[in-house]
């Protein structure tokens, strides 16, 4: 297995976060929990359910947590039913302190705890002690992860980054190594709890600017077999040049499981949901997620969008890629009606598959893009479909192709999205010839989003080569999408208003079948990130700061970055390229 697949594995393994008390004996400044730490000690049954109910549900990692999990009373006995109910690994994050007692980890170890993450955020007591808010914090903590290495247990740890110890991040990584730790999560200090009250904030929150060079430094010359770094909520810009850090896409789904009330209620209200809406944004790692969700539940209720002047009623795609049924037909029918579609995109494996798709929908229909695995007999297939008018076809295979420059010989209306990757580049350079077999000017090339790194590396290719390939024609012969102007080669968008195309794409899956009581659609939150890594987590260079294009350009998506790395963006190359669009 490659590192990325390991890494991939480990980042989306399937675990059971059970919180077991709401209490501490730790006052950190920075606390993310303060505000839910009442004392309350779950009762053990209520734990041992929560255990039960992880396993049934197939996790294998049961994580035991806090406030500081290991001070609950029944705590020993927890790790043991854990091994009963056929956890293969039992982990908890702590603050250290109860494991400096030897017989206390011993037997931790002896009734099935495998690792502990050791929450210690620096690497001497000064530092360390004035952030956990206690006196000899810190060599409690150091005794509990020497007891826990010696006795073979996996000990790992976790750093929240601040602006005290930033400057320090170096010491503190080779500090811990040398006691021999191989493995840290860099957590991203986040805006809620105390570290956000007037008491802290100040002394803890540090601007991108200040943040970088630390960064840069603490991570020079970190990348080697056997060490395992992790970051968690960071901003990605700052891991340039070490691209291998940013955090796997599917740990959002985490973001929102750990705040599931308050995102449910968000995806259900809108803005009247969020009490934190504010000045904490610009801090958030969510602040995206939250300005995506917010835009697309207006556009669902038909209220105008702050900044954009007229409501807006319609979405630019609506997305089917799946059965439907009865009751889901009939809703996305409804939406459909109910806010004007231009174009539906229609993915399956064939023309008949596709027809059977849009099937339950009845009435007028949009423009139709089909994607499929096989067009064979496409030709005779149209009628299939029943409904709309077939304006595009996506070729995203080499074996495709033939039967796709057939069509487009046959209408003359007809588009071709020509998606990238490593069978159909040869396609785009073949473009290039005096002859092509496609005509440029119906040609709309597209980078995909993947949403794991493993499928990038496995079939994609760089967007570098892409726009190498691109440049090479006049400029303006065909359209791009998904590629910023840097990348562009020349060409033109295929949309003007490509940075928001997200925002205005209708999916069955992320509405649920019964609406609210005021008949507007209630958004599932859970869909809504599943689909929000895929279609909205884009980012940017520190360099694109200067860049012309900054207003209407995304940036790439993650997994592009995470797999071939900002240095692909050149926002010197995009001078220009942006004149005419407009931001959204």
């Amino acid at each position: 297995m490659t590192d990325t697949a390991t890494r991939e594995q480990a980042a989306t393994e399937k675990r059971n976060w059970v919180r077991t008390i709401r209490a501490c004996n730790n006052r950190c400044t920075f606390c993310l929990d303060a505000d839910m730490l009442d004392g309350f000690v779950v009762p053990a049954a209520e734990v041992r359910q929560r255990i039960r109910e992880g396993r049934d549900e197939g996790a294998a990692r049961l994580i035991l947590s806090g406030g500081e999990a290991s001070i609950h009373p029944h705590f020993l006995e927890f790790v043991a039913y854990g091994r009963e109910c056929g956890y293969n690994w039992i982990q908890t994050i702590s603050n250290g302190r109860r494991f400096a007692y030897g017989k206390f980890t011993a037997r931790a170890k002896a009734l099935g705890l495998n690792e502990i993450t050791f929450s210690i955020h620096g690497h001497t007591p000064e530092l360390h002690d004035a952030l956990s808010g206690v006196k000899g914090a810190f060599e409690q903590a150091l005794r509990g992860l020497v007891n826990a290495r010696r006795l073979g247990m996996v000990a790992n740890v976790d750093v929240v980054l601040n602006r005290q110890n930033l400057p320090h991040l170096k010491e503190i990584l080779d500090f811990f190594m040398g006691l021999g730790v191989h493995e840290f999560d860099l957590l991203w200090l986040v805006p809620f709890g105390r570290g956000f009250t007037p008491e802290h904030r100040e002394n803890l929150f540090i601007t991108p600017g200040e943040a970088f060079p630390h960064i840069q430094r603490a991570l020079a010359g970190r990348a080697r077999p056997g060490l395992y770094l992790w970051t968690n909520r960071f901003p990605v810009e700052h891991l340039e040049g070490y691209e291998w850090l940013i955090q796997e896409p599917y740990k959002i789904l985490d973001e929102v499981n750990g705040r599931r009330e308050m995102f449910t209620d968000l995806a259900a209200r809108g803005d009247q949901a969020l009490g934190c809406l504010g000045e904490r944004c610009e801090y958030c790692f969510m602040q995206r997620f939250c300005e995506v969700i917010r835009r697309f539940r207006r556009r669902l209720s038909g209220a105008a969008e702050p900044g954009l002047g007229e409501k807006k009623d319609g979405f630019a795609v609506a997305a089917l890629d799946g059965p439907l049924s009865a009751p889901r037909a009939e809703r996305f029918q409804a939406l459909v009606a109910a806010h004007p579609v231009r174009r539906l995109e229609v993915q399956a494996r064939t023309i008949d598959e596709a027809g059977a798709l849009v099937a339950p929908l009845v009435g007028p229909l949009p423009e139709i893009v089909l994607r499929l695995d096989d067009y064979a007999g496409i030709g005779e297939g149209h009628a299939a479909l029943g409904v709309g008018e077939i304006t595009r076809l996506t070729l995203w295979r080499d074996g495709q192709l033939a039967d796709i420059a057939a069509e487009l010989a046959r209408h003359a209306e007809l588009e071709v999205e020509l998606w990238v990757n490593q069978e159909t580049l040869p396609i785009l350079k073949a473009l290039l010839d005096p002859s092509p077999p496609l005509p440029l000017e119906r040609v709309v090339v597209v980078l995909a989003n993947r949403s794991r790194l493993t499928a990038v590396e496995r079939d994609e290719v760089s967007p570098e080569a892409v726009r190498a390939v691109l440049a090479e024609l006049p400029p303006g012969s065909l359209r791009v999408r998904n590629l910023p102007p840097c990348l562009a080669g020349g060409q033109a968008q295929d949309d003007p208003e490509f940075p928001a195309a997200g925002v205005d794409r209708l999916r069955p899956e992320l509405v649920c079948e019964e609406p609210r009581r005021d008949g507007v659609a209630l958004l599932d939150p859970f869909a809504f990130a599943a689909q929000f890594i895929l279609d909205h987590y884009y980012a940017r260079s520190l360099r694109c700061e200067r860049c012309d294009c900054r207003a209407v350009c995304r940036g790439l998506h993650i997994n592009a970055l995470r797999a071939f790395g900002f240095g692909v963006l050149s926002p010197e190359r995009a001078a220009g390229a942006c004149d005419g669009q407009v931001a959204r």
